[in-house]
């Protein structure tokens, strides 16, 4: 726009273009298009006491006035204005970079001219702080860079503004679209994709490191606090994602051998010699092909899922899976008040917070109904307790988390907790126990049991004499309860 025409078109009241109009249509114009709160045609029809059709009409005869007197010699340099500031805004415009534009600054100090200069360059609407023309959306914008964008090929932050003035969004607009929104990340110059799932974002720190990575590594890149443990079990399940050793994680559609875990591999080696092979060159293949240790590879060749023999290996058979007797008792912590009862007290510690699940001895595990290659779900309040013995594991059963108890109870390291399952109703119940309780209320909390002598107490849900209960005690590793006791 020539500067004269600008200085001409400062000089112009912009409202002057509504004299063409009666006051009354000038008023139902502005209170339609220009209201912050833009009242609905029957709202105003109840004001003005007549029909919304009638209201309607009257606001687009004033719409239909006013383009035509723009187009009159008399406003020509306020046409350019508009012309200018059609071309600046585009048909998507941040609203906080207003002040900077120029065709509007004389009137900044005027919101209700520069409403309506808007509403001759669009009319915008205005949606999560942007100014939008008809049948454009902050969603269907993003959708649209988010089609350009190619992990293979991530496009620059030049080209995604060059695609994205074709659809008339003019650069400053595109730049806010592709820096501020939490659906992209630009890296190194270029536009990526940041979904909103920690493996969307997993997915696009792999494209960008083009090689396999540590869960940490990984993480680290995001940049966000989440559990390790947590995004290293969704790693785990993710189809597109696949582990090219112990611990590392890749893109599956990589040319590369995929690590299925240290037992499944130890299996397939078995099935490739026919059945059964020799541990020694099992171990001396795996060694060479993954990044893995040779003592984790002989600790999963030991559980349960494999028989060893004089340097022979196999897979065990159903026929083979025995349950071996279980003697609960013998476990430190472990208490059963009555039949159907087995309480079991574990310490909070740190991998408790964090919610980790935990080992679980197996006579303990079995007699909870976690037989070799099962699970039992126990209920709580807070969900489901699962308890598993996976006959890959190279260190037998364990239990899911108790994350959700202790944030509800607000347990913290050093706390014990107390698991009360009922292995008929297939049901556990929950309590924490504080550090410093006299002895007698200790065991009652432990045990279920409520006796003055904490020692009877204790021989009940040991099923022994009480004379034999310090002994026992000790032998099964609960010396700290054997010290406490008078």
């Amino acid at each position: 726009m020539p500067d004269h025409e600008l200085e001409e078109a400062i000089f112009v009241d912009p409202f002057s273009i509504l004299d063409v109009v009666s006051d009354h249509a000038k008023e139902l114009f502005c209170r339609r298009n220009l209201d912050a709160n833009t009242p609905t045609f029957r709202a105003l029809a109840d004001e003005f006491g007549v029909t919304a059709e009638a209201i309607r009409r009257t606001v687009r005869r004033v719409e239909k006035r006013l383009v035509d007197t723009l187009l009159s010699d008399e406003y020509r340099p306020f046409r350019w204005l508009v012309s200018d500031l059609t071309r600046s805004l585009g048909s998507a415009y941040p609203v906080e970079y207003l002040d900077s534009v120029k065709e509007l600054q004389p009137w900044a100090n005027d919101p209700p001219a520069t409403s309506l200069l808007l509403w001759l360059v669009g009319p915008y609407n205005k949606s999560d702080g942007w100014l939008l023309k008809k049948g454009v959306s902050p969603s269907g914008l993003k959708h649209v860079v988010e089609e350009l964008c190619d992990l293979d090929l991530a496009p620059t932050v030049e080209e995604i503004i060059s695609e994205l003035s074709r659809i008339d969004i003019v650069e400053s607009a595109a730049r806010k679209l592709i820096s501020d929104s939490d659906r992209f990340r630009i890296i190194d110059g270029q536009v990526f994709v940041w979904g909103r799932t920690i493996i969307d974002k997993a997915v696009t720190v792999l494209s960008l490191l083009g090689r396999p990575a540590t869960d940490s590594e990984i993480l680290e890149h995001i940049g966000e606090y989440r559990s390790l443990r947590s995004v290293r079990n969704r790693l785990l399940e993710e189809p597109v994602i696949m582990r090219t050793d112990r611990d590392y994680f890749a893109l599956r559609k990589w040319p590369l051998e995929e690590y299925s875990g240290i037992s499944e591999e130890i299996a397939e080696r078995i099935e490739r010699a026919g059945g059964e092979a020799e541990l020694e060159d099992v171990v001396a293949e795996l060694l060479a092909t993954f990044d893995i240790s040779e003592s984790s590879i002989r600790q999963y060749a030991a559980a349960y899922r494999f028989v060893t023999d004089e340097g022979r290996i196999w897979l065990r058979t159903d026929e083979e899976i025995d349950v071996p007797v279980s003697a609960p008792l013998t476990v430190a912590g472990a208490f059963q008040p009555e039949a159907r009862r087995i309480r079991y007290v574990v310490e909070v510690n740190a991998d408790t917070i964090r919610g980790s699940g935990r080992g679980l001895p197996r006579p303990l595990a079995i007699a909870l109904g976690a037989t070799p290659g099962k699970e039992e779900n126990y209920l709580t309040r807070e969900g489901t307790l699962r308890v598993i013995w996976r006959i890959e594991s190279a260190t037998g059963p364990d239990m899911g988390s108790l994350r959700a108890f202790c944030a509800r109870e607000g347990g913290s390291v050093g706390d014990s907790i107390v698991l009360d399952f009922d292995i008929i109703e297939k049901s556990v119940d929950v309590s924490l126990v504080k550090p410093g309780l006299p002895i007698n209320e200790l065991v009652k909390c432990y045990t279920g049991i409520d006796d003055p002598d904490p020692q009877v107490a204790l021989a009940r849900a040991l099923d022994v004499h009480p004379e034999a209960v310090r002994s026992m005690l000790r032998q099964r590793g609960d010396d700290a309860l054997v010290d406490a006791l008078p």
